[in-house]
């Protein structure tokens, strides 16, 4: 009866819903001290209390989704057990890593030795205001889910840790469950290691925008329902996507690319409902910015009033802490290399997967070059995470099928 009433196409789709219904009422109905009680902030043991019950809420909420999952039992403790210590690990990690760290912070004024948590305090501040500068005011959705933890909780640092620890225990869930569908179990957690390893020098030069977990979920779990042709999830992640971050419409062609085996006869419908997607992402795009004041420039996409291109390749006028080097290597890190070794072992995977590798490697890795820095590549993750799949896939065929020389 639980499992008819409660399945995981349900679950998704509930998820979504109240993902973007509780993600936007706090920013768009402008409510930052609905939750103001005089007795919760001078409680410790009430701000304990609901810190106690937050924490249970969410472990709830995973359970439910591990409950409703088709793994064998001991498996499954052990798996989602697993993937809630590596997050754990890892959000401390970004807390010693980035969060305590301070950096020269310059945005066409003077120089400022900034904290980089009192920075996210600060934007989270401004956003839920209305008040933060293009993009990020447009990209509002992970501060509005992280107001309902801070406001019962009273303490910033524990709602920002435990946000980034939920949703980092999801972009390992979800890439996980995205390599299953073309590797086994075992070489699916080395994709997820290969992730985890990788990690502190994706968020190494950044200043802890807490967009990235939830907006690598939400790209995972898009591609997911892609190779599975579920469009009402589809639509709905993309949708949620397109109020974390633009680049989320670089999902749609997956649609296609993920199922380019089936007849064109079949597909012609899917360009039909991929156009009537494209659609309503604009539409999106521009009911997120023109409250915000949107003034169609290029300054309201990234925050700079030119592109990037020549300043990532070293050729810049701008003065820039990172050096030069640093901008080629994480390119190389997080796609080149991996591009290379399909390019090169290209029969040992389906035509499907290659070419949305391809794709996904190309365009982010042009996006970021243009409105980016190539220094932040936790924006390369969507990418990486494909060709990661993809290498090891190859390296599991070649296993049993020996490459000729």
């Amino acid at each position: 009866m639980f499992k008819r009433l409660l399945n995981p196409r349900v679950a998704v789709i509930t998820g979504c819903v109240l993902l973007i219904v509780m993600g936007s009422l706090p920013v768009l109905l402008s409510f930052p001290d609905l939750l103001k009680i005089k007795l919760l902030d001078e409680s410790q043991a009430l701000k304990l209390t609901a810190q106690v019950f937050i924490v249970l809420f969410l472990l709830g909420i995973i359970f439910l989704i591990a409950k409703l999952d088709s793994m064998p039992t001991p498996m499954k403790f052990f798996l989602y057990g697993g993937f809630l210590l590596l997050a754990l690990i890892l959000t401390d990690i970004h807390w010693d890593t980035v969060d305590t760290m301070r950096q020269i912070h310059k945005s066409d004024g003077p120089q400022i030795n900034l904290l980089k948590f009192d920075w996210q305090i600060n934007q989270y501040v401004k956003i839920i205001r209305g008040k933060e500068n293009p993009p990020h005011q447009y990209r509002f959705l992970p501060h509005g889910v992280l107001w309902w933890i801070f406001q019962p909780s009273r303490n910033f640092r524990f709602a920002y840790n435990t946000y980034r620890c939920f949703f980092t225990f999801w972009v390992l869930l979800s890439l996980y469950k995205l390599s299953r569908m073309y590797n086994p179990h075992k070489e699916s957690l080395i994709v997820v290691f290969l992730y985890a390893i990788l990690y502190p020098l994706s968020v190494r030069y950044y200043y802890g925008n807490i967009l990235d977990p939830m907006f690598h979920t939400i790209f995972f779990m898009a591609l997911m329902y892609c190779q599975k042709r579920r469009m009402p999830e589809f639509v709905l992640l993309v949708t949620a996507g397109m109020l974390v971050k633009e680049t989320i419409i670089l999902v749609l062609p997956c649609y296609y690319l993920l199922n380019m085996e089936l007849p064109f006869a079949v597909q012609k419908k899917t360009f039909l409902k991929l156009g009537l997607l494209a659609g309503w992402c604009a539409a999106l795009f521009l009911a997120c910015r023109i409250p915000f004041g949107f003034c169609y420039n290029n300054k309201t996409l990234n925050g700079v009033s030119q592109f990037m291109i020549m300043d990532n390749l070293g050729f810049g006028g701008r003065k820039i802490l990172i050096p030069v080097w640093v901008r080629y290597m994480h390119p190389a890190l997080f796609i080149f290399i991996w591009l290379g070794i399909l390019i090169l072992y290209r029969k040992f995977i389906s035509r499907s997967l290659f070419y949305t590798a391809i794709y996904l490697s190309v365009f982010i890795y042009l996006t970021n070059l243009c409105f980016g820095w190539n220094y932040e590549s936790r924006n390369f993750i969507p990418a990486f995470g494909v060709l990661a799949i993809a290498a090891v896939s190859i390296f599991s065929q070649m296993k049993t099928q020996p490459a000729e020389l």
